[in-house]
């Protein structure tokens, strides 16, 4: 788990830290992608749509497997910095979302699905940014134990296993907005892309029910927080 050493900084003197930078960058990205996306739907572009995707995986998947190690690596973890790789997470989803609802709807409705699975979990955790990632002590006597947790999301942090999961998941999702946007003529592609749905889909599963898991966990293991009562 991450170190916080920096509480009662002002934003001023750790808006600059290297993972902070690239949340930048990723926000940009994936900003940029919702013009690409735009433009792939409207003019039918396949450029467009590879431009799209581009920004959007990289913005949204790729770089966030960067940062997270990064902070921790230069001991610049903040909870501006885990709030802010947060909001390029749900941002980067909810354009592919918005984006795949204009060509494949069910698609579309399985990231709506991740989405309210990943809300869920972060919402209900009052510890959402006293970690890497949200996670709770589950209660002795629940009676919770997924394997799927154990091997993808030990202790509540992505395994290498995880992490792999996690990023051919999103893969899996962008197949098919690339089918979508494909021309008739590049049959080979196309028959490469459609393979490699097929063959991560058990992936896609998997990254599926590990969020029900996780989601469970947590409900199950709840344990109501010490509030102060409000004067």
């Amino acid at each position: 788990m991450p170190t916080y050493t920096h509480s009662g900084k002002y934003l001023y003197e750790i808006w600059l830290f290297y993972a902070n930078i690239i949340g930048y960058i990723r926000l940009i990205l994936i900003i940029t992608s919702v013009t690409g996306a735009s433009a792939a739907i409207h003019q039918n572009s396949f450029d467009w749509a590879i431009f799209a995707s581009f920004c959007n995986y990289t913005g949204g998947w790729l770089l966030d497997w960067i940062d997270g190690p990064l902070a921790r690596k230069y001991q610049q973890c903040t909870v501006f910095g885990a709030c802010f790789d947060w909001y390029c997470d749900l941002l980067a989803e909810l354009v592919f979302i918005i984006w795949a609802a204009e060509l494949r709807l069910w698609i579309s409705l399985w990231m709506l699905m991740v989405l309210a699975l990943e809300l869920g979990s972060g919402l209900i955790d009052t510890n959402n940014v006293a970690a890497n990632y949200p996670w709770a002590e589950f209660a002795p006597n629940s009676g919770f134990s997924f394997r799927i947790l154990q091997i993808v999301f030990p202790k509540g942090q992505y395994s290498t296993v995880g992490t792999a999961v996690w990023i051919l998941h999103a893969t899996w999702a962008f197949c098919y907005i690339i089918l979508a946007h494909i021309p008739a003529h590049y049959l080979y592609l196309a028959a490469i892309i459609h393979g490699l749905s097929i063959l991560l889909l058990p992936v896609a599963l998997c990254y599926a029910l590990h969020q029900i898991a996780y989601l469970v966990a947590l409900v199950s293991g709840w344990k109501e927080p010490a509030r102060g009562t409000p004067e």
